[in-house]
This record gives structure tokens, C-alpha cells and sequence, in this order.
């Protein structure tokens, strides 16, 4: 891959093997969904998740709501997601999160136990935290 300069842009120039064609049906915004919606079926199916499990999604960036999405077509009972935005928060709920958690409000573990004692069956990390 290398990078040139073409009509006063920046251009990047790749092996024709490495591109794919975008379908005429198919728009740039969903064929830039492609790729991170791939990331989050990939999730739920190494997650293992079962009919009827229970989640949390730990981030509710464009991965994080995907993967709810993914979740939910998989069968997921109760999706609860984690975060720090109000605004992804309630943008998960939108998308079918039955359970939003703000992570700046206290302690997520004891949040999630008042839904679930049990905890959750399956989790996913896809925030950007270190920890």
C-alpha cells in the first residue's frame, strides 16, 4: 500500500485484490458498515451465545451497538450496556438495549447484580478502556 499524490489529493494505492466493488445497490454508509457490523456477529458467535442469554456490552461506540444489534438477532433476553455517553446510551436503547448503565454513576458490577444476581451469561469488552 502506498500513498500518492494525484490532482492535489492524497490518493492511496493498493493491490485491485485488495478492493471490493461495492455493489450499485448497496450505499457507501451501509458498505462502511460492513466491516465493524462483521466485528460484532464474529463477537456474539465466538461468545457462544444461547437463546435467551443474558449480556452486558461494555461501550457504546459504533462497535458496542452493533454488536447489540448482532446480540439481539442471536436471541439475547436482556442486553444491558455500559457506558459513559447519555447520548450512546440512549442511543442502544433505541436499538433494543433492555438495560442502560451510566458507568461514571458508581460501582457497574453492583448495577448489573440489581438486574441480574446471577450475572450475566456473556460479555463483551469493546470500549476503549485499558481495563
Amino acid at each position: 500500500m502506498a500513498y500518492t499524490e494525484m490532482a492535489g489529493l492524497r490518493v492511496m494505492q493498493m493491490p485491485e485484490s485488495n478492493v471490493y466493488h461495492l455493489p450499485e445497490t448497496l450505499s457507501l454508509q451501509d458498505g462502511a458498515l460492513v466491516e465493524p457490523m462483521a466485528v460484532a456477529v464474529q463477537a456474539v458467535k465466538e461468545g457462544q451465545l444461547q437463546f435467551w442469554d443474558t449480556i452486558a456490552v461494555f461501550g457504546a461506540g459504533p462497535i458496542g451497538l452493533l454488536t447489540v444489534i448482532a446480540a439481539k438477532a442471536a436471541g439475547a433476553s436482556k442486553i444491558i450496556v455500559l457506558d459513559l455517553s447519555e447520548t450512546r446510551l440512549e442511543k442502544a436503547k433505541e436499538l433494543g438495549t433492555t438495560h442502560i448503565i451510566n458507568s461514571s454513576n458508581g460501582n457497574s458490577v453492583e448495577a448489573i447484580r440489581a438486574i441480574v444476581p446471577d450475572g450475566v451469561d456473556v460479555a463483551f469488552k469493546v470500549d476503549s478502556s485499558p481495563n
